[in-house]
């Protein structure tokens, strides 16, 4: 018998006892530490009784209050202990795990929660982590219930179990593990090495805790491809394990960990089977290779057990049971002859289930459906002749009757026929009726639209023309003989502003609707004298009171939104000139509709800050409407369509769509030409960029021609230390240097 990890001997099993308090964080880690476990781990298995009683007593001197009383078994990766309390002489057994590296604080740190949760686990098919901690050497060792007995394997083999035993062991291994479930406990490394049946009959499940302190849970790499238990060891672990998805890891886990130990307790053999020691050899089977069905094994295993093993073993999580109790469930029915969740519930097999729980009832109701039936039949037999004599009789009355309501049917046609023509006749003057009636109410609604509007244009008049005599009246006011003397030079004519602004607050502050539009005037002459701030903090101040006023969809509150927006724009402040731009295209659109001048306007300015703000997608997305809109309300040659024109054609040219860029800009240009034949230095302008397109779609001489042109044209009009020239000087460089003429870009090189 090879024990392998089982904790199992010859004694009797003990589970009372206090509780200890876990040391696994409490020990720290020696500095050496890893060199240690490195030699412990490449040891040979061939030790000296002097190596033994070293270790003995390292394991000793770490657990305190236990002794060590003999090893029970061995493996490549662990070690296990009899050993007795010394106080209460109770017996358990201590399972040491080499580490083959420094121990890392984030495991310890895991594996402290989950053994805390371990050590509360109180049932007859737990056994009881006890405590858990390090050696000096950084060893993991866990303390837990000492179990008389031998693995599930074995004892299956040994007692020759028939297959409702087995099952009747599964049903009571499912219920301990549902158990630690319920207490937010996962094993993770169930095998029928962990699973000890005591004297008994009843399975006990150790090794909870086990796979907090060494991992065993995550990949596969090739340290553990060497270890002797190797193939055994992967057999029960799960595809989302050996692949190493560590955060897929939950109670599904454990499901399929139990299907495996189902199918081989059922079966006699594992579902899986790797002639190699790779480790990618099982790493593949696992996760890509379904087990051949349980009943090709053992026939006798065909329906519904085959389903549930089958469900267990699926290689997604999702597709599993979810949880143990359903698969206890599963068990449950198959035990009553009930439907099991895992088979598509049809009403044959429905039927089937149910007449094999109830098989005396069933052959009941078939010799009683069957009686019936036989009866049947003879009354069908013995009425037939009699009901085809009375039918022949009502075949004939019913044709007499026919022909005579054929003729009725004849005489009604021709009345229908005469009351459709007087029908669609009234039919027809009342569609006339109705659609002179829906003409006129349409017309009616329109006047009334139309006088609505024409008394709120005429509202607005009378208040701006209200508003304009008392702001006309109040600015000269303003302008006294003596300040008008102090008025000289930008500085005067800022504090004159400002001094306006205060007096405006003062004069105008029960009249809030004036004191705004004086504050949009005044906004507009700091713009004027080069004050942006200025005039953007005014401007706000006016579009707060114009909002509480009005509200947004007004002319007023329009206006004073345009005014911040231009305030801030020309501040250079794009980033926050773009909410108030994006609000003003909102509110233009309800006050004035899409293609409106003004809301066209709004929509072009949006762009531009779009653009300035590096956000060429957006810019793109609104600019593109804008330019239709303009072409059809302004016309082609308009100065603003051109300038629409000129900035989407831009923003095309930065987005790297030179080709739709070029043309773009040989509209601009044609349009600047028709509408000032004279030439003008925007003309020259676009050329220059028509030519750095070209110079990006490899057309160099016409390129060449272009940018030369117009470099000649913008210094005429501008000279040579202007921002347009020095750009287009630096667009003729660009030109060369993609051309492969260095030379001839030096003299357009900014020195």
């Amino acid at each position: 018998m090879n024990p392998k990890d089982a904790i199992m001997d010859d004694a009797t099993t003990e589970t009372d006892g206090p509780d200890l308090d876990l040391k696994l964080s409490d020990i720290p880690t020696p500095k050496s530490a890893a060199s240690k476990l490195a030699a412990k781990a490449n040891a040979p298995k061939q030790k000296s009784e002097a190596a033994t009683a070293a270790e003995i007593s390292e394991i000793e001197a770490a657990v305190r209050d236990y002794r060590v009383i003999r090893t029970l078994s061995e493996t490549a990766t662990s070690v296990v202990y009899k050993a007795e309390h010394k106080r209460t002489k109770r017996n358990v057994a201590i399972k040491v795990v080499y580490n083959n590296a420094a121990p890392d604080n984030a495991l310890i740190e895991r594996a402290r929660v989950e053994i805390d949760r371990a050590t509360h686990l109180s049932h007859p098919g737990i056994a009881r982590l006890l405590d858990a901690g390090l050696t000096s050497e950084g060893h993991c060792y866990l303390i837990s219930d000492f179990i008389k007995g031998i693995s599930l394997d074995e004892y299956a083999s040994v007692h020759k179990l028939s297959s409702g035993d087995r099952l009747s062991i599964l049903t009571k291994i499912c219920e301990a593990v549902q158990y630690a479930h319920q207490r937010c406990v996962l094993h993770r490394d169930l095998r029928p090495t962990n699973i000890v049946i005591d004297g008994k009959c009843n399975p006990c499940i150790v090794g909870f805790g086990n796979a907090a302190v060494t991992g065993v849970d995550i990949g596969v790499n090739d340290d553990i491809a060497k270890k002797r238990e190797f193939g055994e060891f992967l057999a029960y672990k799960t595809p989302e394990q050996v692949e190493g998805r560590s955060h897929e890891i939950d109670v599904r886990t454990d499901v399929y960990s139990l299907g495996v130990i189902a199918y081989e307790l059922l079966t006699g053999s594992l579902p899986y089977h790797v002639k190699t020691a790779n480790p990618k050899d099982f790493v593949s089977t696992i996760s890509s290779e379904m087990p051949p069905k349980p009943s090709a094994v053992k026939p006798a295993l065909r329906g519904d057990l085959e389903a549930i093993l089958l469900k267990m073993l699926e290689k997604q999580p999702e597709a599993r049971y979810q949880t143990i109790a359903s698969v206890l469930t599963d068990f449950h029915n198959y035990f009553q002859e009930r439907p099991i969740t895992a088979r598509s519930a049809g009403a044959f097999y429905e039927f089937r289930k149910l007449a094999s729980r109830y098989k005396s009832r069933t052959i009941s109701v078939i010799i009683i459906f069957l009686a019936l039936l036989t009866f049947g039949v003879h009354v069908h037999n013995t009425t037939r002749a009699t009901e085809r004599k009375r039918l022949t009789g009502d075949i004939e009355r019913a044709e007499a009757k026919a022909t005579n309501l054929a003729m009725q049917r004849d005489t009604v046609i021709a009345e229908l026929a005469n009351l459709k023509r007087t029908a669609s006749s009234a039919a027809k003057t009342e569609t006339q009726m109705t659609e002179r009636f829906d003409s006129i109410n349409a017309a009616l609604a329109a006047t009334r639209h139309e006088a609505a509007a024409y008394e709120a244009r005429a509202e607005r008049a009378e208040d701006i023309s209200d508003r304009s005599e008392r702001i006309a009246a109040y600015f000269p006011n303003l302008f006294d003989t003596d300040f008008a003397g102090r008025l000289i030079g930008k500085d005067k004519s800022i504090q004159f502003l400002d001094e306006s602004a205060q007096r405006a607050a003062l004069d105008f502050k029960d009249v809030p609707e004036i004191q705004a539009s004086i504050y949009l005037h005044l906004a507009a002459a700091y713009q004027n004298m080069r004050e942006p701030g200025k005039a953007a903090a005014l401007a706000k101040t006016a579009l707060t009171i114009f909002r509480e006023k009005f509200g947004e969809e007004h002319e007023d509150t329009v206006t004073a939104l345009n005014r911040v927006t231009s305030a801030l724009y020309q501040d250079g402040n794009y980033a926050e000139c773009e909410p108030y731009a994006r609000k003003l295209v909102d509110s233009a659109i309800q006050t004035y509709g899409e293609s409106h001048t003004r809301t066209l306007t709004a929509s072009h300015n949006l762009g531009m800050t779009f653009y300035l703000n590096g956000k060429l997608n957006e810019a793109g997305e609104i600019l593109d409407p804008v330019v239709r809109h303009r072409r059809t309300v302004l016309g082609p040659n308009h100065e603003k369509t051109a300038a629409s024109i000129h900035a989407l054609a831009i923003v095309r040219f930065e987005q790297g769509r030179q080709a739709e860029a070029a043309e773009l800009f040989r509209e601009e240009i044609a349009a600047l030409h028709d509408e000032t034949p004279g030439g003008h230095w925007h003309i020259a302008d676009a050329r220059s960029r028509l030519g750095a397109c070209l110079t990006s779609m490899g057309e160099f001489e016409a390129a060449e021609a272009m940018l030369l042109d117009s470099l000649a044209e913008l210094k005429d009009t501008f000279g040579e230390s202007h921002d347009a020239t020095i750009q287009a000087k630096s667009r003729i460089a660009a030109l060369y240097r993609a051309w492969g003429r260095p030379d001839s870009a030096t003299p357009y090189l900014q020195k």
